[in-house]
C-alpha cells in the first residue's frame, strides 16, 4: 500500500513536472501537488498519530483520530457481521437440503 501510495505521488510528480524528492516531507510533496489544505492537515495528523501508535504511546491521540479509529473499527465489525451473517444463511441452505 505505501509503495503504491509513493509510486502514485511520483507519477502525479512526474505529471506536473515537480522533481521528486523522497526525503522531503509527504505533507510538502503534497502542498507542492497542490493538494488541498484540508487534505494536507488531514494526512499529517493522520501520520502523527500513526507515529504515536508505532511508539505505543496511543494516549497522545486526538479525540478526533480515535473517533476516526473507532469508526473505522465499527465498520470493519459490521462488515464481518454482514459476512458471518451470509455464511450461516449458506450453511443452513446446504445443511437443509435433501440428500
Amino acid at each position: 500500500m505505501v509503495e503504491e501510495f509513493e509510486a502514485d505521488l511520483q507519477e502525479r510528480e512526474r505529471r506536473t513536472g515537480i522533481k521528486t524528492e523522497r526525503d522531503k516531507p509527504l505533507v510538502d510533496r503534497l502542498a507542492a501537488l497542490g493538494m488541498p489544505k484540508e487534505a494536507i492537515e488531514e494526512t499529517a495528523e493522520l501520520l502523527g498519530a500513526f507515529e504515536l501508535i508505532m511508539k505505543d504511546r496511543p494516549e497522545g491521540l486526538s479525540q478526533r483520530v480515535r473517533r476516526k479509529l473507532a469508526e473505522t473499527a465499527e465498520a470493519e465489525i459490521s462488515a464481518l457481521d454482514q459476512l458471518q451473517d451470509i455464511i450461516d444463511a449458506r450453511r443452513l441452505k446446504w445443511t437443509d437440503r435433501p440428500r
